[in-house]
């Protein structure tokens, strides 16, 4: 009895989601929801990059080094500390990206620094003035 409440419970639950979202739930004939996947954000760097250019910054006495693509998303270079951990990830922010190397909550626009001229390193924030 309380399985085939459960399972009722469920059905109109997700018919009332599947309402609520405008069809943007998937159902399996078990009766079990999944939300579709996200098409993704658009990188925060996108409107910023005409070429690919460095990005790196300094934590704890290392060094990370990213790459920011013409599309705007960053990978971590080869050269960069703990290259094998972050090497195969794409990051959509430098927010993202140094919370990934960090491991701690960090602002991506005020720890990154770009190569603005040959050796002037500039905050990724000047990019947005």
């Amino acid at each position: 009895m309380r399985r085939k409440f459960r399972n009722d419970l469920k059905k109109s639950i997700s018919i009332e989601l599947e309402n609520l979202f405008c069809g943007s739930l998937q159902h399996r004939q078990e009766g079990v929801v999944y939300l579709k996947q996200a098409e993704g954000r658009k990188p925060v760097l996108a409107p910023f990059v005409n070429q690919r250019f460095h990005i790196r910054f300094k934590y704890k006495g290392k060094m990370y080094i990213a790459h920011v693509r013409r599309n705007g998303t960053i990978t971590f270079a080869r050269e960069s500390t703990d290259a094998k951990r972050l090497q195969d990830k794409v990051f959509n922010s430098p927010s993202l990206a140094a919370a990934a190397a960090t491991k701690k909550s960090m602002n991506g626009w005020t720890t990154w620094k770009y190569e603005r001229a040959p050796g002037d390193w500039v905050l990724l924030d000047e990019l947005r003035k």
